[in-house]
C-alpha cells in the first residue's frame, strides 16, 4: 500500500520526497502570515504605511527563500 510512495518520478525524486516538499512550503505559508500580522499589528503605528507594507512584503518573501532552501 506505501510502495507508491518510494517510487521515482525523475532521477532521485520520489512522490514521498515531493508529499514533505509541499507540506514544507505550507507550513512556512502559514508561518510567514502569523509573523507578518504580528510584525504589522506591532509597527503600525510607528511607520508610513508605505514602509510597513515594503517590511512585511520582505519578511514574507524571505521566510518563503528560506523554505525554499
Amino acid at each position: 500500500m506505501i510502495e507508491w510512495l518510494n517510487r521515482t518520478l525523475y532521477a532521485d525524486v520520489t512522490w514521498l520526497n515531493l508529499i514533505i516538499a509541499f507540506i514544507i512550503f505550507q507550513v512556512s505559508l502559514i508561518f510567514s502570515k502569523i509573523i507578518t500580522v504580528q510584525l504589522r499589528r506591532t509597527i503600525k503605528d510607528k511607520m508610513k504605511k508605505e514602509h510597513l507594507e515594503m517590511i512585511t512584503k520582505l519578511v514574507c518573501y524571505g521566510i518563503m527563500v528560506i523554505a525554499v532552501l
